[in-house]
């Protein structure tokens, strides 16, 4: 049965909220929201306190170069995420599944209650930190390709690989016809120049980290010491993996997920997919930007997408 929410926001659907990652940072993405709470100010205030860094400044006063550092960046949205998703949960609405894209699925399984905020916070910042110096070693690109199906790219990387004996392989698949290519510069820009010849578009990102490819193996070892370290626990509500598009529904699966998804492919669209044929009638995007409602309305359009904006009309204490 549909039923309109408390909020008179939202329709109680069965529902998906969905949490970003890195693309989405916004400059001054937190200042409207430690506005209306004072819950979120405390929020920002921890996470200022932990990380013994200027979050809350950086949120909402900083420029877009506050935000460009990847250390800065996973940490920033971590925090601004969850201060949605607190502000969320005061509007009586609930959720039945829960899905992060990449740096996004800390804050999902935050949310789900596997790890505590503080956890979720140092494991985003140590993630973006690690990640940042492994790209200092080992420097490459990435690459959105847009208008050429998934299997084109793949074998357009097959074919630089073959030719040129580096690293490029498909990162992110995030939606039929959007396909983030990653790795040694050169053979990025090569796979760029034979899906233009293909009529695709190539955009090369403003990034020197290789997401989601091989260039990013040394991290690996680092990130799973913290991980192994750390108490996680089962989910309160399903968390879709990007690396198996399908629940992580054990501790074992979730630190596999999360050490192993640095040099493997983002499987959003197979995700996706698993949630509406899962029975999801609504899918809730919940930080800031609207990068995942625009993902899903190429994936399947028919669905009900939200992007969920605090409102000041009501009281978040």
């Amino acid at each position: 049965m549909k039923m309109v929410a408390q909020s008179g926001l939202f329709f109680r659907m069965v529902t998906a909220a969905l949490f970003p990652g890195q693309g989405s940072q916004q400059a001054g993405m937190g200042r409207d929201l430690i506005a209306q709470s004072s819950l979120v100010r405390q929020l920002y205030q921890t996470a200022d306190d932990i990380l013994d860094m200027p979050i809350t400044r950086i949120c909402c006063n900083g420029g877009a170069h506050a935000l460009r550092d990847t250390a800065v960046q996973q940490p920033a949205l971590f925090v601004t995420s969850m201060a949605r998703w607190q502000m969320w949960q005061q509007t009586g609405n609930v959720v039945h599944y829960m899905a992060g894209h990449s740096m996004g699925q800390l804050t999902a399984l935050t949310a789900a209650g596997s790890l505590t905020f503080e956890d979720g916070l140092r494991l985003a910042y140590q993630r973006g930190r690690i990640m940042q110096a492994t790209g200092e070693k080992r420097p490459g690109s990435m690459a959105a390709i847009l208008k050429l199906p998934l299997e084109t790219v793949q074998d357009i990387c097959q074919q630089v690989r073959r030719l040129d004996g580096q690293v490029v392989t498909v990162g992110n698949d995030n939606c039929p016809g959007q396909t983030v290519i990653s790795g040694d510069t050169a053979a990025v820009q090569h796979a760029a120049a034979l899906a233009k010849k293909q009529r695709g578009r190539a955009l090369v990102l403003p990034i020197s980290i290789a997401s989601h490819s091989a260039l990013m193996a040394a991290a690996t070892v680092p990130f799973h010491d913290l991980l192994t370290a750390l108490p996680i626990a089962q989910p309160h509500v399903p968390v879709i993996g990007n690396l198996t598009a399908a629940p992580m529904t054990t501790p074992a699966a979730i630190r596999y997920e999360l050490k192993y998804i640095l040099t493997r492919r983002v499987r959003w669209t197979q995700s996706m997919r698993w949630l509406i044929e899962n029975g999801v009638e609504q899918m809730v995007e919940i930080g800031p930007g609207k990068v995942l409602a625009g993902l899903l309305k190429r994936i399947d359009p028919t669905v009900k997408r939200r992007t969920y904006t605090p409102s000041s009309d009501h009281a978040y204490r």
